[in-house]
């Protein structure tokens, strides 16, 4: 697969070393987004945890690019997070694209991650495959992950690690492609102690040359929009650590304002022989600047016994208010379940907030 990877990479530096001048140089724009949400929590065994809260999370893009003379566009994207959690940027990545379909390099989610295709969410912010916020606490006893872990973002950091990644041109509505990250915890300046390249793996969680795929077909049937699409990813545990593997897929339909979707997952973490199963089922209805929905989220941890389980209900609601400004407002139902007592907690979680992008 590797091979296939660079074969593609070689292909378009051949076509850069032909005329490669721009018209123009590379000059960046700015866009972005913030969330701002006001929450209440109501939860039995909840380690003590605050009832209300107000929450924020945001990012600033910086992002330009330019044709050269010989078809190729060239640019970068640079986002920058509002607050620094974890890691001050989270995409970091040059891009060459033209009729061989783009190569992105950097720290960038992969095709397994952008082709999967996931169910209508009710409040993007606390639902769908990868909320914003999970304002829940976790129960001691309960091992099972609160969010999905979808291809494309296996291992600690890995969604966002250094990698080199290739997407073919839509084809009658199919695309495909194909990512390789050397290391899943490794972006530039942040690991490894003797220079290059990074060390190998030997942390909880880390994985080496990792290898993502994923595909995607959509199109127009009948008068409704239909896709389906999924990813795979696998990398290499350091040790004597099970390696990581991670696959799933969805499919969504839209029609008459009408959408419904659903989603089905498995993982092996790595480092463990213990599985998750990840499902979603979702619908929503849009009038005019008013979208409704509904999901119901099942995330199910084997752990030799009797299983660990999250349960979630979502309802909520999005308005439109403007160019780039919507009102948003949720109810949250989360069960956690397991074998004994600290496994279990109930919680309910009422949100309401807005979200700005620019």
């Amino acid at each position: 697969m590797k091979k296939v990877l660079f074969a593609s990479t070689a292909l378009a530096a051949v076509a850069l070393t032909g005329t490669a001048q721009a018209a123009d140089p590379i000059k960046l724009g700015l866009g972005g987004y913030f969330n701002l949400q006001a929450i209440n929590v109501s939860q039995d065994n909840d380690a003590g945890r605050r009832t209300m809260d107000i929450w924020r999370e945001g990012e600033v893009f910086f992002v330009g690019s330019t044709k050269l003379d010989n078809g190729i566009t060239v640019g970068v994207n640079v986002q920058l997070e509002a607050e620094t959690c974890g890691d001050q940027i989270d995409e970091s990545f040059v891009f060459f694209s033209g009729g061989f379909g783009q190569i992105e390099a950097g720290a960038v989610r992969g095709p397994g991650f952008k082709l999967t295709v996931s169910p209508p969410a009710s409040d993007p912010n606390f639902d769908g495959l990868l909320p914003n916020f999970v304002p829940v606490a976790q129960p001691a006893g309960n091992s099972v992950t609160t969010t999905f872990v979808l291809p494309g973002t296996l291992g600690s950091g890995a969604g966002t690690a250094e990698k080199l990644s290739y997407m073919t041109p839509k084809f009658g509505g199919f695309q495909a492609g194909v990512a390789w990250t050397p290391n899943s915890t490794c972006e530039w300046g942040t690991c490894g102690t003797g220079g290059f390249p990074s060390q190998e793996s030997t942390g909880a969680g880390q994985l080496d040359d990792m290898i993502q795929v994923g595909a995607q077909f959509g199109g127009d049937f009948g008068g409704a929009k239909v896709a389906i699409g999924g990813g795979y990813e696998t990398g290499e545990a350091g040790g004597t650590a099970s390696d990581g593997t991670i696959w799933g897929f969805g499919a969504r339909a839209a029609m008459a304002g009408f959408a419904v979707g659903a989603y089905y997952g498995k993982t092996e973490l790595p480092g463990s022989t213990l599985d998750q199963t990840n499902w979603q089922l979702g619908a929503s209805y849009t009038a005019g600047a008013l979208t409704g929905g509904a999901t119901y989220t099942k995330l199910e941890r084997d752990t030799g016994g009797t299983d660990d389980e999250l349960s979630r209900i979502q309802l909520g609601a999005v308005y439109s208010m403007g160019p780039g400004v919507d009102l948003r407002g949720s109810v949250g139902f989360y069960q956690f379940d397991g074998a004994t007592a600290a496994d279990q907690s109930d919680a309910t979680v009422f949100a309401l907030g807005t979200r700005m992008a620019f």
